[in-house]
């Protein structure tokens, strides 16, 4: 499955499941079946791997189960011909093979902002849990514009409002100059490609007043949310650095 070898990964990890039927290692081979269809672009294929883990509560693998099956139905529902998800999928694929260029690349037309995807959240929140530094002010800016323009009505919002005030508080923290370069001078792969044409580019935040109504701004709209009370810690931190 890393090589993009889907026929051979098929192959193995049906034959496992079959062996095992029962217990740790069969559901572990069901969800990477459905894993692999997901990659393959066999979407339906990928929702009928998922349907005994879903049943099965107690499952290590029933959270991403859902997970999955989530962004198959997102996709699918916008076009039932899997076009619309297609990219999505072989960027998280390129992101779980360590490939973070190739990984963009599939992404930026999901979040370059030129206009409305449906899973432009779930594409920012892959993104958030694996870039890098040098692709810093890229995540920064898509989050940004997709908050400012798209993101209003996201089941996603709190959680990408929160990965929005983390990346800044890196940025501030790590010293990323306005091209995404870290302090040490090494530039990063050219990423400017990835948001060429747009009418509008987003600064970096430059200080930790900044960063500090980053994390207010989570309180003042979602005061009981999930994130409400580490923004609390981090605000405070902020304000008293020496303790």
């Amino acid at each position: 499955m890393y090589e993009s070898d889907y026929a051979r990964a098929r192959i193995a990890f049906s034959r496992s499941n079959k062996q095992e039927k029962i217990g740790a290692l069969a559901e572990k081979t069901r969800y990477y079946l459905a894993l692999t269809d997901f990659y393959a672009g066999d979407y339906e294929y990928a929702k009928i791997q998922l349907n005994s883990l879903e049943r099965q509560n107690t499952s290590y693998f029933a959270n991403d189960a859902v997970q999955l099956r989530m962004w198959i139905q997102k996709g699918l529902n916008a076009d039932s011909t899997g076009s619309n998800i297609e990219p999505f999928a072989k960027g998280v694929e390129y992101f779980n093979q360590g490939e973070e260029q190739k990984a963009l690349e599939s992404f930026a037309p999901l979040i370059s902002g030129d206009s409305y995807h449906t899973l432009m959240d779930e594409a920012l929140l892959v993104m958030s849990r694996n870039i890098s530094r040098s692709f810093t002010k890229v995540y920064y800016s898509a989050v940004t514009n997709y908050l400012d323009y798209w993101g209003q009505a996201s089941a996603l919002r709190e959680r990408l409002m929160w990965e929005k005030a983390r990346i800044a508080d890196q940025i501030v923290s790590y010293d990323i100059s306005i091209d995404g370069t870290e302090d040490t001078g090494i530039p990063p792969a050219p990423v400017q490609r990835f948001f060429e044409g747009d009418s509008e580019k987003v600064p970096l935040p430059t200080n930790q007043q900044e960063v500090q109504k980053l994390y207010e701004n989570i309180l003042l709209e979602f005061p009981n949310g999930f994130y409400a009370s580490y923004a609390r810690d981090r605000i405070q931190e902020l304000k008293n650095p020496q303790t």
